[in-house]
């Protein structure tokens, strides 16, 4: 099982990672002279005094390495990162004083910023020995007798499935037009060593109806495509879901392989759930996910574990338990064409 949870090393000494925080355009070294004049020894002191980290959370894990690196053994890893909100809030004069400053200034609260569009892709590269490469598509069009057209601005960052970036892509898509990305023009040698992991597009947007985000794979037997799974607006707070992620299973007269790929999205930890297969007989197996924090995914073989899936006769469906947000999909390779199908949840 391919899963987000191995321990984060400190930042490798490459060019592009000399911005810890794109977003904020804060540099390692900004971050490493907080930690080194004690003024931050956590990730959420880091974010009060250098302002990284506060908006998408996609430098989260190389911040977390450079404080293991300079802290050793004193460094308390964060359990939830810290919002954006809490931040603002923390800065913020409390009290008295706070009330004495908003009557001398005539200030009034402002309303937080709005976070970030975040849309998640898988990203298979030779995963598991096999040909297969993925190609992002971004389409941005509207409806012209409706809709003014407007460039889209994004950003895009390579992750492991522990969610360790290891490049970061930024482009424009002009108004009716579409940009091409290949995956592998990210790599660098080791970068993917199990030949998977995820890409994260990051947009300052509101509403992105103009832009279409897809990814394909690319194997000898020929090409799959689907669309990408949108993060919650507000990722920080917690909300139940009514039901759950289903995927169907059905009997195949090939050999095939099934995978479930999902990534946490939300702040919180996923820890406790299973898949469960349960066929149409009402007769149910299941095993368990393995626990993901925020931007870290798994590729779970069904394959392997329910011996239905591997022999071919399964009916039924596979649903994600108890209910959470997540993005999601099934990945599914036909063994004797070589061709992926992807469909998502």
């Amino acid at each position: 099982m391919a899963s987000g949870t191995t321990d984060t090393p400190a930042p490798a000494a490459r060019a592009h990672e000399e911005i810890a925080c794109h977003c904020r355009q804060v540099s390692f070294q900004t971050v490493r002279e907080a930690v080194r004049c004690g003024a931050a020894t956590t990730l959420a002191q880091v974010q009060r005094e250098t302002n990284a980290c506060t908006r998408c959370f996609g430098c989260r894990y190389e911040i977390e390495g450079l404080l293991k690196q300079e802290l050793g053994d004193r460094y308390e890893p964060a359990a939830v990162v810290v919002h954006e909100t809490e931040v603002r809030e923390a800065r913020r004069p409390q009290g008295l004083r706070r009330r004495l400053l908003a009557s001398v200034r005539g200030t009034r609260s402002q309303p937080p910023p709005r976070p970030p569009q975040k849309m998640y892709m898988p990203v298979l590269e030779g995963f598991g020995g096999h040909e297969v490469s993925t190609r992002l598509i971004l389409f941005n069009l509207h409806d012209e007798h409706t809709e003014e057209g407007r460039p889209v601005s994004l950003r895009a960052d390579l992750t492991r499935l522990d969610g360790r970036r290891q490049d970061v892509w930024s482009t424009t898509v002009p108004s009716r037009q579409t940009t091409m990305l290949r995956a592998g023009d990210l790599l660098h040698e080791g970068s993917l060593p199990e030949g998977i992991g995820l890409v994260k597009l990051v947009l300052d947007l509101e509403a992105v109806g103009s832009l279409r985000p897809y990814f394909h794979l690319i194997s000898p037997g020929g090409i799959t495509s689907t669309h990408e799974k949108r993060s919650p607006r507000k990722a920080h707070r917690p909300t139940e879901r009514a039901y759950h992620w289903i995927m169907p299973i059905a009997p195949k007269p090939r050999p095939d392989e099934a995978w479930f790929f999902l990534i946490n999205t939300r702040a919180e930890p996923i820890e406790g759930r299973r898949l469960v297969l349960r066929d149409t007989a009402g007769r149910e197996e299941a095993v368990d996910v393995p626990r993901l924090e925020l931007d870290q995914g798994a590729c779970i073989p069904l394959h392997e574990h329910f011996p239905s899936v591997r022999d071919g006769t399964a009916a039924g469906s596979v649903r994600l338990t108890p209910s959470v947000h997540v993005a999601g999909w099934m990945l599914r390779r036909d063994v004797e064409r070589d061709l992926w199908r992807v469909q998502h949840l």
